[in-house]
């Protein structure tokens, strides 16, 4: 303990404390929040790569659903037919499968509801209305306007191309 008391009386034990004791403070104070730094990103990257990994699947799935999906017309007036016809007999299922794919659901339990509710006829004469089809210049969307008698639009359909099956699709 003497011995230790000495030393820290002497000026040249200081100077080697201060060169030894200095640079590991320096080296430790930027070394840890660096090795964070990187682990942060180590981490962000691994789930970005999981997230990146499970939308590949997701669309190969939804690429996959619709190259096999058949249901439309080759055009947007037959797709539209073909809705209709499945409407007035109340196959709802059959409906909703004139839906793009990640519709279908919703479509489905829609027009179900609209069915049990006795509302499916108020939807039918709207389909039933005087309508003007109008293809977008990329020839793979399309819409359906339709007005009542006095000329006012009350309601409009949107269609989409399905580039799998070459059959349009009902967008909303």
């Amino acid at each position: 303990m003497n011995t230790f008391k000495g030393l820290l009386s002497r000026w040249w034990f200081w100077a080697i404390a201060v060169i030894v004791i200095l640079p590991a403070v320096w080296f430790l104070s930027g070394y840890i929040p660096f090795k964070y730094r990187m682990w942060q990103v180590e981490n962000y990257r691994d789930m970005a790569k999981a997230d990146y990994a499970e939308m590949q699947q997701e669309q190969e799935a939804l690429e996959a659903a619709y190259r096999k999906d058949t249901y439309g017309g080759k055009t947007p007036e037959e797709t539209l037919e073909l809705f209709i016809e499945a409407l007035e007999a109340k196959d709802y299922e059959l409906a909703a499968k004139y839906f793009v794919i990640e519709k279908q659901d919703v479509a489905k339990s829609d027009l179900t509801a609209l069915g049990e509710t006795g509302n499916i006829t108020t939807y039918l004469k709207i389909l039933a209305s005087q309508r003007v089809f109008s293809r977008y210049e990329d020839g793979e969307k399309a819409e359906v306007e339709f007005y009542d008698a006095s000329g006012s639009q009350i309601h409009i359909e949107f269609f989409l191309l399905n580039p799998y099956t070459q059959k349009w699709k009902i967008l909303e």
